[in-house]
């Protein structure tokens, strides 16, 4: 139970560290003097949470965890390592119920399994006195995707932002920007269609040189469907698969477009840019 009551206390202060300074009041009670109040009863205790390694979960153990049993006097042990380790050991812990690890990382597109399995524990059903006076769960704009048959399960703490990065030095340099020209009739700048990265792509990819033109999560692992191609490209051509399933909009039959000519054109695009990609491309994750 002492366990169940310390990760509402985490939680809060993962939530409140970037939002502490906009709500809290001249009178009110800084959020380090309450947590160091509320945790008195659970000090040396120890919670383990198990994520990916990602820069915000590597944020919240190097700088955050310590912050926080520097506060509370509870211990946090973070475990940070790939995808298909962390799925593979939270899973296996959850089925066994050994009760290795406390909090988990999960992603939003398959929190209806572990919520349909019962991995998963409603917030709301810790103790009020737990939670950081006026502080609103649901102002958390995109709380929703989390909460499965009425309880909140996870609350999000990172977002994989998709952008484009290139070398400026090669995009301004004249005599780069002329041979460009000359081959595919436009001004070398930032891609604005695929067909136009893929364009730049074949005009940079220089192996003897050591220059590719692109770069993808090509290893095979679960996450590089949904995140390297439905979030990334599908969108970007009018292919979507969110809030589907086999009967349901998956399929052009079934009012969906996951076997549509825009998919296959999708995905033959992430395989076509694969050329240009370094040689081990196929195991980056």
């Amino acid at each position: 139970m002492h366990k169940k009551l310390v990760l509402t206390l985490a939680i809060i202060l993962i939530l409140l560290t970037p939002t502490i300074s906009l709500i809290a009041q001249p009178k009110q009670v800084t959020i380090k003097e309450w947590l160091a109040e509320v945790s008195k009863p659970y000090r040396g205790i120890t919670i383990t949470w198990i994520t990916e390694s990602t820069p915000p979960s590597l944020f919240i153990r190097d700088v955050l965890a310590p912050e926080f049993e520097k506060i509370t006097g509870i211990k946090v042990k973070v475990e940070a390592t790939s995808w298909d380790e962390m799925y593979r050991k939270s899973i296996a812990d959850m089925e066994a119920k050994t009760g290795i690890y406390d909090l988990v990382y999960v992603e939003q597109d398959i929190i209806a399994f572990y919520a349909a399995k019962g991995y998963l524990t409603d917030i709301r059903t810790f103790p009020k006195k737990l939670w950081y006076p006026n502080y609103d769960i649901w102002d958390i704009f995109s709380l929703k995707y989390y909460v499965v048959n009425d309880k909140i399960l996870a609350v999000p703490f990172e977002t994989f932002i998709k952008v484009y990065a290139y070398r400026k030095d090669l995009f301004n340099d004249p005599k780069e920007r002329a041979t460009f020209k000359a081959k595919y009739g436009w001004d070398l700048r930032p891609p604005r269609t695929w067909e136009e990265y893929k364009q730049i792509a074949e005009f940079f990819y220089r192996p003897k040189q050591g220059l590719y033109g692109h770069v993808a999560q090509a290893a095979t692992h679960p996450c590089l469907f949904y995140e390297v191609v439905a979030e990334t490209i599908f969108p970007t051509f009018g292919v979507h698969y969110w809030g589907i399933t086999l009967k349901r909009r998956a399929s052009v039959e079934e009012g969906g477009s996951l076997n549509s000519p825009a998919a296959v054109a999708a995905l033959t695009m992430y395989i076509d840019l694969l050329k240009y990609a370094p040689p081990g491309v196929r195991t980056y994750t």
